[in-house]
């Protein structure tokens, strides 16, 4: 899912990360999506983080 948000294009890491493409790491990404749904469910609760969620779900092409 963060592969299709293009989300590793935003992560900020140093030199030396950037030189390994941490960007493009599955537990980087995955972290990454972690903190962005926490911070949506801190901003709105978890009622509209449910709501945001599922429609990422539904926009997913499979």
């Amino acid at each position: 899912m963060a592969r299709d948000f293009g989300i590793g294009q935003y992560i900020k890491l140093g030199k030396g990360e950037l030189k390994q493409k941490a960007h493009e790491e599955e537990s980087v990404l995955a972290e990454t999506m972690e903190a962005v749904v926490g911070a949506i469910y801190l901003d709105v609760g978890f009622n509209r983080t449910k709501k945001v969620i599922a429609g990422w779900f539904g926009n997913l092409s499979v």
